[in-house]
């Protein structure tokens, strides 16, 4: 067990990539919002597809998570290492998701008022 977790971080860098693409996602639409906000001549566009791919990433942050959960089975030693990472990982994730949610919620409000 020592040997192979000695080489789980060049796994978990991967999983670190996941939650900064959520961000980003989340960035995106929140200019989105904040510029139409701004300005009078409105940029259109859909956000569903980054929802589905944000959704998608934070199903594998939750398989990163249930890892943890049987790590913490085998051994304290790693679990208690690697807990406080993946728990960052996860409120980094989860907060980008909601954030997002919410942007992409006020946007297609303000889109379905203007049409109408």
């Amino acid at each position: 067990m020592d040997e192979l977790m000695q080489y789980f971080h060049f796994t978990f860098n991967v999983y670190l990539v996941l939650p900064l693409v959520v961000l980003l996602n989340c960035i995106k639409v929140t200019n989105h919002y904040f510029y139409n906000k701004k300005n009078e001549h409105k940029k259109t566009g859909s956000y569903g597809v980054d929802i589905v791919i944000s959704l998608i990433l934070g199903f594998g942050i939750f398989n990163l998570l249930m890892f943890q959960g049987v790590l913490a089975d085998i051994t304290t030693n790693y679990s208690e290492e690697w807990f406080g990472k993946v728990m960052t990982l996860c409120a980094i994730t989860v907060i980008s998701l909601i954030v997002q949610f919410i942007f992409c919620y006020k946007i297609s409000r303000d889109d379905n008022q203007g049409s109408e």
